[in-house]
């Protein structure tokens, strides 16, 4: 068995190396499973079924090249309006081993969307990480851009039936296990007091800002996307956080990239179109 202590990565690696060898969805070979999100499982498996090795280390390093190469294709995109976020963005994502499974695909697949917001991307982004449909609903909504909804749609739709057909439910085991905390008030009451405390003031002025733009800008563009995606995380963390208490980094993910670039580039647009303002 593949196992590395403290590793979540370790199970994406052990289901996948089994899809690839024959053994199925399953970590011990025998009992199916679906507490995954079935993007980067897949692309493990499809990894495994190439480069055929049973050593746990080669397997690791070839799960760690997937990361890399998902970190360069998010590095790229966003290069392609914020050269210098996109080095720091990159600079800093390599540093952070602990966001394995599949955070980097998550974050590759929301700048995807941002750069291209389509149907297809908005698939992409679900299939990525099943509750990013949350987020592509909201961001559908607030950019009026209803292919991407219904992509979204579509992907959470292609998620439940892939877990039903695996083991009979069409939520998967993790989102079951997780749920369990949703009626444990004092959990979610004392969550809520401490990012109220420590997070929350900072991203409800973040939040009021982007309602703000999203208000005054007409023109649905790349900066009111941002806005939108913004809000949309905001939006994504809170259900999480009262549905189980949970503020783990792959849930900041969203949050974070979409802070990160709205920081870099709305500010800069929202004082450029002062100045031509006040010169008509």
């Amino acid at each position: 068995a593949i196992s590395q202590a403290g590793e979540d990565g370790s199970f994406y690696v052990q289901i996948a190396h089994n899809m690839a060898i024959g053994h199925g969805i399953t970590f011990d070979g025998v009992t199916p499973t679906t507490g995954v999100h079935w993007g980067w499982l897949l692309v493990l498996s499809s990894v495994f079924k190439v480069i055929r090795t049973n050593d746990p280390e080669t397997l690791f390093r070839i799960a760690g090249l997937a990361y890399f190469l998902c970190l360069l294709g998010t590095g790229y995109l966003v290069s392609l309006r914020h050269p210098l976020t996109a080095v720091l963005l990159v600079a800093y994502l390599a540093n952070r081993g602990h966001w394995d499974m599949e955070t980097h695909l998550v974050l590759l697949t929301l700048a995807l969307l941002y750069a291209y917001p389509v149907a297809i991307c908005g698939l992409l982004v679900t299939f990525a990480r099943t509750d990013m449909v949350i987020f592509a609903l909201v961001f559908a909504f607030l950019t009026w851009r209803w292919t991407v909804a219904w992509g979204a749609l579509i992907g959470f739709a292609i998620v439940c039936a892939i877990n039903y057909g695996v083991d009979g439910n069409v939520i998967s085991v993790s989102a079951q296990i997780k749920s369990a905390g949703f009626n444990d008030l004092e959990t979610i009451i004392r969550t809520v007091g401490h990012l109220a405390v420590y997070y929350w003031p900072v991203l409800e002025i973040a939040g009021a800002l982007a309602v703000f733009h999203l208000i005054v800008q007409p023109k649905i563009d790349y900066e009111k996307g941002l806005s939108a995606g913004l809000i949309a995380s905001l939006a994504l963390l809170s259900v999480h956080i009262l549905h189980n208490s949970e503020t783990e980094g792959w849930y900041l993910a969203p949050l974070f990239l979409t802070s990160l670039l709205w920081a870099s580039y709305v500010p800069v647009i929202a004082i450029a179109n002062r100045r031509t303002w006040a010169h008509r």
